[in-house]
């Protein structure tokens, strides 16, 4: 794995897990199966997460993002960050357990992540925390 390649999957793991670090202690809600970050052939990676009320957000690294409200048909559509305003950014995911996504016409694939979910005491709260590291990190290892 090149050095550029594991830093670019350190970077999401670490923005996944300070999305999802600091959590109310209330149980985090099911996820939905499309959650995850999808990679593209032109090197572009895109986060999609919970967003609430069945709706899911995207997230690049150039900071960018959107939520995704599914389409009668079964596709999502998108709106420029918490806008409400439509972006033209139009998502196909494959059935649950498929690990494909059509994001605004390019095709990408999950990424694959080891995702270690904790709970812990601060002071008078309780936090609930997920660490989220690409697989194989061992292979990236060798250069820190």
């Amino acid at each position: 794995m090149s050095k550029m390649r594991c830093l670019d999957l350190l970077m999401v793991g670490t923005l996944l897990g300070t999305v999802t670090l600091g959590a109310a202690a209330a149980d985090v809600p099911q996820t939905d199966c499309h959650v995850g970050t999808y990679h593209f052939a032109n090197g572009a990676d895109v986060d999609i997460g919970n967003s609430g009320d069945g709706k899911l957000r995207w997230r690049r690294q150039d900071g960018t993002t959107g939520q995704l409200t599914r389409t009668g048909d079964g596709s999502w559509t998108s709106t420029l960050g918490w806008t409400g305003k439509p972006d033209g950014v139009h998502v196909i995911f494959p059935a649950c357990g498929g690990d494909g996504i059509g994001f605004d016409g390019m095709q990408g694939t999950r990424v694959a992540f080891d995702v270690t979910e904790t709970r812990f005491a601060v002071e008078d709260a309780e936090l609930a925390g997920r660490l989220v590291m690409p697989k194989g990190i061992g292979a990236c290892r060798s250069w820190y």
